[in-house]
């Protein structure tokens, strides 16, 4: 076949047609998911197939009961308990309201998110299916990394195993895929030729997708214990945001370009995925429960799997999924008995001096209450207590770390091993790949995260905006109020009543407590923090920049021309760029908050909802409270979700709201309010809720009532070390590599982007569900953002598609001879 072989030829290719109907494998995986999302779609609507549990089928009679009720405009017991709350959840009314009418039998989302799942699917196996042929209709052979890799996949398909090209510089993972693969289609001659070796990658990416989906959900049901125990069906669920992340994951351009060529990352990333997917299996086992011994054995080959890929995998199973599962086993430590207990039994402690809180703080750590709050409720005081209680917690319980992260210390002594085997971390052309310090790679990071995900910063946008005219037009932000009511409701921390023992509004107390109050608890360190991170971008810049001489030589990559443009324009415009990096980190680490505007604490009525729910709050400069485990009631025997109250907080909180109405009272203000609040006091628990105080967002529930809880469980974003992880992770691939390549960024984007929540969601009127059509309603179900996001990967890549198939070029030398045999050259990431 010519390199000018029409596309409609090709799809008469033998070859090409026989490793199609080969990647068929994928479909039964595809079937089983779309039966399970279905299954548990009807399962929620009321509707329970025939083999669904005791438990589910409860859950749906109580569902089917509800909206029926609803109907006739009769409450049940549920709807007066709040939707939210575990028990009234899980408490079926005593007997049907008489002459119900009978449900609805369809809905206009009867079968969405199957659909979806569906066409999804279709739509992106098209794509790369279409992609796949192009490039081999249009570029037949083997193109820059393809002539290393090709070759070698071949040697390894005639079992030559030890016959290595000295250029390829990663372990043979791939190589051993295509050998795997090829078996499956062995009756076909070139089994292992370039058709077939490219379009192991496009299966790959099929399979990226769907992993990508099931760590999303995975990662939503693990943060959100309490949204499992209100609704049932939601074990099986997975939420609409779940679903599209994961295809959007796909469609990232600087990867599915690669899925049409032979290449090592979508491997690489589909292998730290699985490895990933594992790990939040392994953190679902309750935390008293041995973890399953398959599962650390799995871990290990996986682990190994993610190594035989690529060397830099190292950091993210054993630094990103290693250390994950050590703040794992570090909360699983508060949960023994004997920890339990003594922390219980010193909730009363307090201290008055700051040797004492050092002392109080290092105790209660060791005994496994980290302190660990969500992204957006921490500040940069919070992310130092958080990585020294786990350390803390890690060095007083070794056996226990051990214990559950054996797998991963397995895997970084394997690698180890063959470091000292190999005489260093690269297999080959050590002299162009030597590992460097390029703390740089740090400030590129940001633009790139901000460029490929511009969508999502829509909704963060116009929000801001907003703020910039209330504040320009001299209103108030609604995330800058607060009431008295709401200042006297939230619990002085720690250091505060140690600080000011007889109030705030007094000047007596110690002066270093007082000092550190001001410094920790009202965050007046911030703007010296800001300061120095700008100052040490500043410094990067100054001190760090390198530039590979593979970046200035080779002009067939997009980065020669960001350097050109950019970098290498002088020092000026390096220094220029500083904001710029400063603006887009900001903003990457922003959107993984909550929601927009600010969070407050509010008093809530024992309910966990899925906002708090993970957190570990132990800290002397914070407010709120953190969860305790599901306790058994003694009057009913009925499992509920309760709160960790400490004794003296809830004191301290109560002695604040007594001191804040007393001064209402001898103002003459709130009277009325301090009343009704008098009697009640004493039975009223609080609890750090994160409250969102911005605009409405655009993703609506997928149903309207949320009867699975999926949709409130992918509004859940990251705690504080899952977020400080990744970043350790991130700054560890990158800064040892000296060449800047957008591909070395995919797994950094990859894992950032799972931990992006969803926007805030507003819960349609009766009126707006009347009227709607079936098309806003369809699009009240998805996260606007994701379909921008679609769309806007889509365009990347066909344009970078066009660029790569029809603008070849050849290079000449200075005389204009052809240089390099006359081969035609094309742009690439």
């Amino acid at each position: 076949m010519t390199e000018f072989a029409s596309p409609f030829m090709l799809a008469y290719d033998p070859k090409l047609k026989a490793f199609l109907a080969s990647a068929l494998f994928v479909l039964p995986w595809l079937v089983y998911q779309a039966y399970v999302l279905g299954t548990s779609f009807r399962q929620r609507r009321g509707k329970p197939v025939a083999d669904t549990n005791a438990l589910a089928d409860g859950a749906a009679k109580l569902q089917a009961a509800a909206k029926a009720a609803k109907t006739w405009g009769v409450e049940t017991p549920a709807d007066a308990a709040g939707t939210g709350a575990v028990d009234g959840a899980a408490s079926a009314p005593s007997e049907p309201p008489a002459s119900p009418a009978p449900a609805p039998s369809s809905s206009p989302a009867l079968g969405g998110r199957t659909l979806l799942f569906l066409g999804a699917t279709a739509f992106l196996s098209s794509f790369a299916k279409a992609w796949l042929a192009r490039v081999l209709t249009k570029v037949p052979e083997p193109y820059l990394d393809e002539f290393f890799h090709v070759p070698q996949a071949q040697k390894y398909c005639r079992r030559q195993w030890y016959d290595w090209d000295d250029k390829i510089t990663t372990p043979p993972g791939l190589y051993l895929v295509s050998v795997a693969m090829e078996t499956m289609w062995s009756g076909l001659q070139n089994g292992c030729d370039i058709w077939a070796l490219r379009g192991a990658n496009t299966v790959a990416i099929m399979l990226v997708a769907l992993t990508a989906s099931a760590c999303r959900a995975a990662f939503e049901r693990q943060r959100n214990t309490s949204t499992v125990a209100a609704w049932p069906g939601y074990q099986s669920a997975m939420s609409f945001y779940a679903l599209h992340t994961g295809f959007n994951v796909a469609l990232l351009p600087v990867l599915f370009f690669f899925s049409a060529l032979y290449y090592t990352d979508v491997y690489s990333t589909l292998a730290v995925l699985l490895a990933y997917r594992l790990h939040l299996f392994r953190v679902s086992v309750p935390a008293l429960e041995p973890l399953p011994v398959w599962s650390d054995i799995l871990a290990v080959l996986v682990g190994f799997a993610t190594l035989a890929m690529r060397q830099t995998n190292i950091f993210w199973v054993v630094v990103y999924l290693g250390g994950l599962e050590v703040v794992q086993a570090a909360k699983a430590v508060r949960q023994q008995p004997a920890n339990k207990a003594a922390l219980l039994a010193a909730q009363d402690e307090t201290f008055d001096s700051l040797p004492n809180m050092v002392r109080l703080y290092l105790w209660r750590y060791s005994r496994g209450d980290v302190h660990d709050p969500s992204l957006a409720t921490s500040w940069p005081d919070d992310w130092v207590l958080s990585l020294l209680s786990v350390a803390v917690a890690a060095v007083s319980n070794p056996l226990v770390m051990l214990q559950r992260a054996w797998p991963y210390a397995a895997v970084l002594g394997g690698f180890a091993q063959f470091v000292v085997w190999n005489g260093g971390v690269v297999l080959g052309d050590k002299a162009n790949h030597v590992a460097t310090i390029h703390a740089a790679q740090l400030l590129y990071l940001w633009p790139l995260l901000a460029f490929f995900s511009a969508p999502l910063f829509v909704t963060h946008g116009l929000y801001y905006a907003g703020v910039a005219w209330t504040m320009v037009a001299g209103g108030k932000t609604a995330a800058g109020t607060k009431n008295d009511d709401e200042a006297a409701s939230e619990a002085a921390p720690a250091l505060t009543e140690a600080a000011f023992p007889e109030g705030e509004d007094t000047k007596d107390g110690p002066k270093l407590p007082r000092l550190l109050h001001v410094v920790a608890v009202n965050k007046a360190y911030y703007p010296v923090y800001l300061v120095v991170v700008f100052d040490a971008m500043l410094a990067v810049v100054y001190w760090n920049t390198l530039i590979h001489p593979f970046t200035l030589a080779d002009n067939r990559h997009y980065m020669f021309y960001v350097f050109r443009y950019t970098i290498r324009r002088g020092a000026l415009v390096r220094y220029a760029l500083v904001p710029v990096y400063a603006l887009t980190g900001w903003a990457c680490w922003r959107i993984l908050w909550l929601g927009l505007g600010g969070s407050k604490t509010k008093k809530n009525d024992g309910t966990v909802t899925a906002a708090a729910a993970g957190e570990y709050i132990s800290s002397p400069f914070a407010s709120g409270q953190t969860a305790f485990a599901p306790v058994e009631s003694e009057e009913d025997g009925a499992t509920s979700t309760a709160i960790e109250d400490n004794s003296n907080k809830k004191k301290q909180a109560r002695q604040r709201r007594e001191k804040v109405s007393s001064k209402k009272a001898k103002s003459g203000k709130g009277k009325q309010a301090a009343a009704n609040k008098a009697g009640t006091e004493e039975d009223e628990v609080l609890v750090a809720v994160t409250e969102d105080t911005g605009p409405q967002g655009v993703f609506l529930g997928f149903l309207d009532e949320d009867e699975d809880g999926a949709a409130t469980a992918s509004r859940t974003g990251p705690t504080t070390t899952t977020a400080l992880l990744w970043l350790l992770a991130t700054s560890l691939s990158l800064v040892t590599a000296p060449l800047v390549e957008p591909r070395y960024f995919i797994l950094p984007w990859v894992l950032w982007r799972l931990l992006v929540p969803a926007a805030k969601d507003a819960a349609p009127t009766p009126e707006q569900k009347k009227t709607r059509s079936l098309a806003a309603s369809l699009l009240s179900k998805l996260d606007v953002r994701l379909l921008l996001e679609t769309a806007w990967f889509v365009a990347i890549n066909a344009a970078t598609m066009y660029i790569f198939l029809e603008h070849p070029y050849q290079w000449r030398a200075t005389d204009g001879s052809l240089m390099d045999g006359g081969r035609l050259q094309r742009f690439m990431w």
